[in-house]
């Protein structure tokens, strides 16, 4: 039972216990008297009353405005883990973000029943088109181009909402990962011995080619290198000459 509840419970039991005293004397009271005793029966209950309300306080304005405010309508929520194919087949990028987007209005929108759907749809493919175009080696760079590329409001291709996304991110599982640094690896190699077997081949073909064609050419080779020594290149012509 709640305080007001209380007060009210003895109040009437007070009240008709005036009355009953009441009615006990009244047989003996003069007749000016009945004029007072209507006042009096008519200010105590209103008095009495007004105190309690003003005990109660008024109701607050937050109670009220929960009564009558509208539902929150949820406008964001988050994927994680989509995958998103790259230019390489086999290879897909891991893609997570927050979604969010408005209803747009216009005649003819209708109802949508599941706008969280189409927006995440929308975003996915505005993020697909740009993946699928990019090396796998290059995720964190890409990460970067979707977070401009999806922060702006697109319409989606029903038109009923415009999407955006942020707080995006994006990465390789981590097995993609390291056959790709093994692939690199082997490039870099490659490229290396490629670059080795040139600068045998040219070094072959110009001693073969060049120096040592004829006598005259390695005479000529070996006093620039030695050409300190000119006495003992003259004495080395027969080995130069073989």
């Amino acid at each position: 039972m709640t305080t007001a509840r209380k007060t009210t419970t003895v109040f009437l039991t007070v009240l008709c216990g005036l009355l009953l005293t009441i009615v006990s004397l009244v047989q003996r009271w003069p007749g000016w008297t009945w004029p007072a005793l209507a006042v009096l029966l008519l200010v105590v209950p209103a008095g009495f009353f007004r105190m309690a309300s003003q005990r109660r306080g008024p109701v607050p304005p937050s109670f009220e405005e929960q009564l009558t405010a509208a539902p929150v309508e949820r406008t964001e929520c988050r994927v994680n883990g989509v995958a998103l194919p790259s230019l390489w087949d086999d290879y897909h990028f891991v893609f997570s973000a927050t979604v969010r987007w408005y209803l747009a209005d216009g005649p003819g929108r209708g109802t949508v029943l599941n706008p969280a759907g189409l927006a995440v749809d929308a975003v996915i493919g505005r993020a697909r088109a740009i993946a699928e175009k990019r090396e796998p080696g290059h995720a964190s760079l890409l990460q970067h181009e979707l977070g401009g590329a999806l922060s702006r409001m697109h319409p989606d291709s029903t038109g009923h909402l415009r999407a955006m996304a942020e707080d995006v991110s994006l990465t390789l599982p981590a097995e993609d990962q390291e056959r790709l640094d093994r692939l690199a690896g082997v490039r870099k190699d490659e490229t290396v011995w490629e670059h080795q077997r040139k600068y045998e081949q040219s070094k072959r073909r110009y001693l073969g080619e060049d120096v040592l064609k004829d006598t005259g050419s390695a005479v000529v080779w070996w006093l620039t290198k030695n050409d300190e020594h000119v006495a003992r290149t003259v004495a080395d012509l027969p080995l130069l000459a073989r």
